[in-house]
């Protein structure tokens, strides 16, 4: 809104000379007002109404009235004393000016407010008392006593001044007083130790804390009630960080006292909702450092084979990745559960940190080995075994231990195995183990001659060891040299009882033969492992072998028995759990699936079984679910802490949590998946959107530009984030990267008009002129005029105008704006035109910040009739602020809904005489009327009653006044139309003067600055 300036055309009063009548005088007076008309929508309106009254100026010196000088002059010098911090000096002024009746009341609460600053409360009590009994003042003499009473106490005397309040303010000294008194009650029961007593306290004063009043003493009152009543100090914790919610120290405190009561798992959830908060630094800083130890406490009471520690650990380490303690703790964690690569990481990452740590340089060796990095592991042992000696013993077996460790980890199938066990013989020949297992390798491989060699060999070693014998027979069995097999065997029984049953294992030898040569689908198979069967019934193989069969040709029940019976025989054995499982799915019982697996998730292979059953529940949850609902984000949720690889419901969750406005962890599970794959076409999209939302403008448009010519639907994006940086530089005036944007999207569409217009707008922002125009704020001018008519026939017709224009030149922080501006004013009437023609005029300055200007002006005021000039100084501040209620409602029987508004305004306005000719002053009117109906035309009905007042210290004879109005007007912008009755009142002479008038008044503003 452009702030009018507080000095419009104001033709000026010139008292009578003291022979003319006292009916002239009144006319002349009356001529004299002229009113701006009132608004109600728009600037212009407002700006019309600031000039709505007339100053009446002095004509000569002898008209001049001054006032007897009484005490009130030194009340002003006590409270600069005051305001200087000289409160002694102060007091006894007011001591004195409290012995005048004129100044009594006035200097006494002066002198109440030394003694409150001197901290003299006994002396300010009577004081204010004694004010307060005089009403004097009661919205600041009420407060003071209040709380002086309340810092002394004396609480009953404090409530005999509250039904003085307004209700709010007494309802806040009401809680003031009540939670003093609670103070000094709680401080009792403490002292006693009443647990109960205070207990019934604080239920009694619940209201307060639900405001977050007194929280202190709430936390103190569940401290002391912890021992005796914990989950009533516990409610009370959690009720004071629901209630207390920018308190920082206090929240924290309860925190702290949180951890020794609740549950890690309760705690954490605690601190992740205060987490979720908007939290300063130090703030945040302190909260993670409380995370960090119920996390670590929370580890410390967790299995060493919990699944719970990784996760825990990963916690700890995002809070604070320095943490050794937590670190080795998952190393050893990962190496235990077999993930050697992950122990590596921790490992090589603390022995980064601390390369003279043993047990980092000892686990980091160990690791490496079962990576079958042996050189590496045998590199770090040998440079640091004089520091641990385990290392010493390292360095000695490690050629051996790695060359059996990597032996005993290779997949049964690997061609590694020959050549690693062979290695280990070159080391030690009589390496019966190793031989052994090359053995057994051979024959698992189905190189039964190269097994039946190494088998021989070891029986011509050692003839009476059973396992020899028995890997002999079994290959002699493969090689089909089954009586060769039946002799040793029968020779041998007697040292190893499982020979006894060779015979028939010589017999379930052709059939296992005959079993593998039949394809999987064969007929045959069934009766051939039921041959088997028959003659080892519980050969456990070919039980297996059966069970599989029957799932694999979809007979799912036979191969629920199957498993069934497997399970029950080797309730312990995971493969037979997880054949159970798999049949129990596809006989779609999903929960005994998900039941069966929850017992034996120990077992890797079941873990990832009895995620892949909870994936598949909760996707069919996903699926049914409402894609607004607040449980789709637990689903997606759950299903990543399983899988957090899913990338289908991760994408489903990040486009939830963009549809829900959550943007940043929109951006977060976007961001996840693109750069998993750039190149699938709807995560860079969602990611660019998710940006944009954030304001991350250059990090959208980068993305977007590198993945357009993968998705078509980022090509307009791009567009858009271009004219978005335009618009922003534009609108922070730095032109020339304004100019490079919007011609970046004009090139883009180049039949867009508005982008061309913008684009030179920017271009012409950098011109002389265009530089000129953007450095200040606006070219603001106006014009007002008024032609009236006295019905009483007195002053005739009287026609006054003026015409302003200014330059807004800044505007500072606070929306306040330096103006300059120069005005003509013009006046003149038919009767009575000695005192009243006049042209003039003005320059001056002005700082507008709505509702309020101040400022100063210099006018040359030439009064026609008289021929002469005079010259005024004025210094003034004015404020202004109007209302307007549309009431018209259809189908309303209500007389209000018929009538189209209520408006109304205030305007007041202070000024000063620099030349101390008619000294300071005060002006303004209250204002309310109605709109009752709008004609054809937009032309407006209104009727109003108004109250005018005026007031200065000088020459006020034929000023101070107050004037009630009634009017009525027709309003169609920028004129009006209309008449109005008044009765003035000079409150100087005791004099009313009564009258209509018809008016037409008009009100124009513009600004010169060009239009962008």
């Amino acid at each position: 809104m452009k702030w009018l300036k507080s000095f419009l055309f104001l033709p000026l009063i010139v008292l009578s000379q003291t022979d003319l009548s006292l009916a002239k005088e009144q006319q002349a007076i009356k001529q004299a007002e002229t009113e701006v008309s009132r608004s109600k929508h728009t600037e212009a309106e407002i700006s019309q109404s600031k000039q709505k009254a007339i100053i009446p100026q002095i004509g000569t010196e002898k008209e001049l009235e001054e006032k007897p000088k009484d005490m009130k002059h030194l009340i002003g010098p006590a409270w600069q004393y005051y305001e200087q911090g000289n409160y002694k000096q102060a007091a006894e002024i007011f001591t004195t000016l409290s012995s005048f009746p004129e100044t009594e009341l006035d200097a006494k609460y002066g002198l109440a407010m030394c003694y409150i600053k001197l901290k003299e409360s006994k002396k300010a009590i009577p004081l204010l008392k004694s004010l307060v009994k005089a009403r004097f003042d009661l919205k600041n003499t009420l407060p003071a006593i209040l709380t002086l009473l309340v810092e002394e106490k004396e609480y009953k005397k404090a409530e005999t001044y509250l039904v003085m309040l307004e209700e709010k303010e007494r309802q806040k000294w009401e809680e003031i007083i009540k939670t003093k008194l609670l103070f000094s009650e709680f401080d009792e029961f403490k002292k006693t130790g009443n647990a109960e007593k205070i207990v019934e306290l604080t239920e009694a004063n619940n209201e307060l804390l639900k405001k977050c009043l007194s929280p202190d003493l709430f936390y103190e009152a569940a401290g002391a009630v912890l021992k005796d009543n914990k989950e009533y100090a516990i409610g009370v914790y959690k009720n004071l960080l629901q209630s207390c919610r920018d308190k920082k120290d206090l929240r924290l405190g309860v925190l702290y006292s949180l951890k020794s009561i609740l549950p890690s798992s309760d705690m954490i959830s605690l601190l992740s909702n205060e987490e979720s908060r908007k939290l300063d630094s130090d703030y945040k800083d302190k909260i993670n450092e409380l995370k960090i130890s119920v996390l670590m406490d929370k580890l410390t009471s967790l299995p060493p084979d919990s699944p719970e520690l990784e996760d825990t650990v990963r916690e700890i380490l995002i809070l604070k990745p320095e943490e050794e303690g937590a670190r080795t703790m998952l190393a050893w964690w990962y190496y235990n559960k077999g993930e050697y690569e992950k122990a590596y990481q921790e490992f090589y990452y603390l022995y980064q940190r601390s390369p003279e740590t043993k047990d980092y340089i000892y686990g980091l060796v160990n690791t490496l080995i079962k990576l079958k990095r042996f050189d590496e592991a045998l590199e770090l042992a040998s440079k640091n075994k004089k520091h641990d000696e385990r290392l010493a013993v390292i360095e000695a077996e490690l050629r051996l231990s790695i060359l059996r460790e990597r032996f005993a980890v290779l997949p049964p199938d690997s061609k590694e195995i020959e050549k690693t066990a062979n290695e280990i013989l070159a080391l030690k020949p009589d390496d019966e183990g190793t031989m052994v297992m090359l053995a057994w390798w051979y024959y698992n491989k189905g190189e039964y001659e190269k097994a039946y060699q190494e088998f021989y060999y070891l029986y011509q070693r050692s003839p009476e060891t059973k396992d020899y014998i028995y890997g002999l027979v079994n290959a002699l069995i493969k090689l089909n040299k089954t009586d060769e097999a039946l002799e040793l065997a029968r020779k041998n029984k007697e040292y190893d009882e499982r020979l006894t049953s060779v015979e028939t294992d010589i017999r379930l030898s052709i059939l296992g033969s005959k079993l593998t040569a039949l394809p999987p689908d064969s007929p045959e198979l069934e009766n051939t492992i039921r041959e088997i069967l028959a003659l080892k019934p519980d050969d456990e193989g070919t039980m297996v072998m059966l069970a599989w069969w029957y799932f694999n040709t979809e007979r799912y029940d036979k191969a629920y028995e199957s498993f069934d019976k497997l399970h029950k025989t080797y309730p312990d054995d995971e493969d037979y759990v997880y054949g159970l499982a798999n049949t129990l799915l596809k006989l779609r019982k999903t929960n005994e699936a998900l039941d069966l697996a929850g017992k034996y998730r120990t077992h890797e292979k079941i873990a990832s079984l009895e995620r892949g059953i909870r994936l598949q529940v909760l996707w069919d949850k996903v699926s049914k679910a409402d894609p607004q609902s607040l449980e789709l984000e637990g689903f997606a949720r759950e299903m990543l802490s399983i899988n957090p690889d899913e990338e289908g419901i991760r994408d489903i969750l990040a486009w939830w949590y963009y549809s829900n406005e959550h943007y940043e962890k929109a951006y977060e599970e976007f961001n996840i998946l693109y750069n998993r794959s750039p190149d699938t076409k709807g995560y860079a999209y969602g990611l660019v959107g998710s940006l944009i939302k954030l304001g991350r403008l250059d990090e959208a448009l980068e993305i977007a530009a590198k993945n357009k010519e993968y998705d078509e639907r980022l090509e307009p994006i791009e567009t858009d984030i271009y004219l978005d940086k335009a618009d922003a530089a534009y609108r922070d005036k730095i032109y020339h990267d304004a100019e490079i944007y919007y011609g970046k999207v004009l090139a883009k569409t180049p039949g867009d008009e508005y982008i061309k217009a913008r684009l030179e707008l920017s271009r012409y922002k950098q011109t002389t002129f265009g530089r000129a125009m953007s450095s200040i704020e606006g070219i603001p001018g106006f014009t007002w005029g008024s032609i009236e008519h006295d019905l009483k026939g007195v002053t005739g017709t009287a026609a006054s105008f003026s015409v302003n224009q200014g330059i807004d030149w800044v505007r500072f922080p606070g929306d306040i704006i330096f103006n300059t501006f120069a005005e003509y004013r013009y006046a003149t009437r038919t009767l009575e035109r000695l005192y009243f023609d006049e042209s003039g005029q003005v320059l001056g300055f002005e700082f507008k910040r709505l509702p309020f200007g101040l400022g100063t002006e210099y006018a040359w005021e030439k009064y026609i009739e008289q021929k002469k000039t005079n010259i005024a100084k004025r210094a003034y501040l004015a404020w202004y602020q109007d209302w307007y209620k549309y009431m018209r409602r259809r189908g309303d029987e209500n007389w209000l809904s018929k009538i189209d508004a209520f408006s109304g305004e205030a305007y007041s306005r202070i000024t000063h005489d620099l030349d101390n000719l008619t000294g300071t002053g005060i002006w303004g009117y209250i204002n309310q009327g109605i709109d009752w109906f709008t004609l054809p035309g937009e032309i407006t009905f209104n009727t109003y009653a108004e109250y005018r007042f005026s007031f200065r210290t000088k020459g006020n004879l034929w000023y101070n006044s107050h004037t009630p109005v009634l009017g009525m007007n027709f309003q169609k912008l920028p004129f009006r139309f209309g008449m109005e009755y008044s009765w003035r009142n000079y409150t100087e002479r005791n004099v009313t003067d009564i009258g209509w008038i018809a008016y037409l008044r008009w009100y124009y503003n513009w600004d010169l600055k060009p239009e962008e």
